[in-house]
């Protein structure tokens, strides 16, 4: 697989030209510099990455009227790309119009399955009309996850993501401007759309990450005198002031169980009014959860 640098005196002045010339799993290098262009992947799964240690200084800005990242797989040749990833890191993606600055669509005969999307530390800029990052999945199922990490989401109308017919979307340690943080489904008929306990955001820049975000758990029991009870508790994340997820303890054993992407400290608080006035001394726990392996 090989690695292709765009820029004033590289192998290619414009990402096009490389996107066109490069093989299924390339490595395109995008240099410092303006690119008024459409990075428009078709039928292929590469890795995109601008040379730049902040994407928020517009180093390497991609500017364009309607998706100035458009991601498209169509066709039997879709299928050379399941089980594989497109990968976007360190790029102002500045949409001058209106649309979506991140857009990714399957097409009709698409016969593959099992592409995800990697966007991290990218500033998604659609400060003009239009949303953030969009996916039409369609009824072919041909994007499975999308992971969004430490990126900054503008929007000036519609919604920060508008995802259709997709299984997992995990939006984690991005900064969203402009408004609340909203989805859309994009369709009405869509299937695990966006669940609640898989999508976290967060108000920060974060480690750089690459890949799913890692999985941990948080589990105990909780007991009254000895006696193991059934009682509504929270997970409860110290370093943003949020709680995360709330379950029940299991009426015969007492026992909870919650997963997190954070590796910080929580709380687990008991969150049950009907419980005994020190309802929280039955479980108050400060915790550093233990990642799932």
């Amino acid at each position: 697989m090989a690695e292709i640098t765009v820029g004033v005196g590289k192998d290619y002045a414009t990402i096009t030209a490389a996107v066109d010339f490069a093989s299924l799993g390339d490595t395109i290098y995008v240099f410092p510099g303006v690119y008024d262009e459409q990075i428009y992947i078709y039928n292929k799964y590469l890795n995109i990455v601008g040379v730049t240690d902040n994407p928020e200084s517009q180093e390497v800005l991609v500017r364009y009227s309607q998706n100035p990242l458009y991601i498209r797989h169509t066709g039997v040749d879709a299928a050379l790309c399941e089980g594989h990833s497109v990968v976007v890191e360190n790029l102002y993606l500045n949409n001058t119009e209106s649309n979506y600055a991140a857009y990714m669509q399957d097409s009709v005969n698409a016969t593959s399955s099992g592409i995800d999307i990697y966007i991290n530390k990218c500033v998604l800029d659609n400060s003009v009309a239009g949303y953030g990052i969009g996916i039409y999945n369609g009824a072919y199922d041909l994007y499975k996850n999308l992971y969004v990490t430490n990126c900054r989401i503008n929007w000036k109308s519609g919604v920060a993501a508008n995802l259709s017919y997709i299984e997992f979307s995990s939006l984690l340690k991005c900064i969203v401007g402009y408004d609340n943080i909203t989805f859309s489904a994009g369709s009405p008929s869509e299937k695990d759309f966006c669940p609640t306990d898989q999508l976290h955001y967060g108000p920060r820049y974060g480690e750089f990450i690459v890949g799913p975000p890692n999985l941990y758990s948080v589990d105990g029991v909780v007991t009254d005198n000895g006696t193991p009870v059934v009682r509504k508790i929270k997970l409860f994340y110290k370093e943003d002031n949020k709680f995360l997820d709330e379950t029940y303890s299991d009426i015969s054993t007492g026992e909870y169980y919650f997963t997190t992407t954070y590796s910080g400290e929580h709380f687990v608080i008991c969150e049950d009014a009907a419980a005994l006035p020190n309802y929280n001394d039955l479980i108050r726990a400060k915790i550093i959860p233990k990642i799932i392996s």
